[in-house]
């Protein structure tokens, strides 16, 4: 940290992300950086009236006084993703290695993770032109809605839709409440990961790499190899 600086405190860093619609106040991109509207070299301060998020573009343009402390001030009172109502990212994935640890087990080269009544909500495929691996998903909160989306790694969902949204270049969490994880992806190594806790016609389906639980049915150990679909709730 610059300045043996202390990292700001974890409420600090939720409340701001969630003021700014989960992406820099200025541009609405969401890997983002903390910055002291008023500097830490004149006051070492984590009060959030005088913080906001920024994209590190953004963040150097007014670090270095491109964009003055005036206008960073208009700039936290209307963050761009909060006006356009929208929440827009990519997440990137470095491997082709098309294997989830999922369940207990691991689905390889099985493209349908998920499926719920005859719907997939969530898989993970190759892109046969590129190579590339792409993840997709529909995160469901308690009534059963649709409350974000991962469309072939791009991210999209409505600011107001969800408790806490962090996501970097290889890994995102989505909370629809505190320590309630909705859905998190996490492909930093060879094998992707992926944590969820959805709802279908009531009943709670709860999957992590280690299991995955549908009501009271608790799985352990699926394994799905060169499959159409790893798990399927009717």
């Amino acid at each position: 940290m610059k300045e043996n600086r202390p990292e700001a405190p974890p409420k600090v860093k939720q409340q701001l992300r969630q003021e700014a619609g989960f992406g820099c106040c200025h541009c609405g991109h969401p890997f983002i950086q903390y910055h002291h509207i008023i500097p830490w070299a004149e006051d070492n301060h984590f009060r959030p009236d005088d913080m906001m998020v920024l994209c590190g573009q953004c963040h150097h343009l007014c670090t270095v006084g491109a964009i003055t402390q005036s206008d960073q001030r208009k700039i936290k009172a209307k963050p761009r993703n909060i006006v356009d109502d929208l929440v827009r990212g990519m997440l990137y994935v470095n491997t082709q290695n098309l294997s989830v640890n999922l369940a207990g087990g691991k689905a390889v080269e099985t493209p349908n993770l998920i499926n719920l009544s005859g719907v997939t909500v969530l898989s993970a495929k190759r892109d046969e032109e590129h190579g590339r691996i792409l993840i997709s998903a529909m995160i469901h909160d308690k009534s059963g809605n649709v409350v974000a989306t991962l469309r072939e790694n791009e991210w999209s969902m409505a600011p107001n839709a969800v408790w806490d949204f962090e996501t970097y270049p290889l890994h995102s969490k989505i909370r629809l409440a505190p320590y309630d994880i909705a859905f998190a992806v996490d492909v930093r190594n060879e094998e992707l990961n992926l944590q969820g806790k959805w709802f279908h016609k009531g009943i709670e389906i709860n999957f992590s790499p280690s299991k995955a639980t549908i009501g009271s049915n608790v799985i352990k150990s699926l394994n799905a190899w060169h499959c159409n679909t790893m798990l399927s709730v009717s």
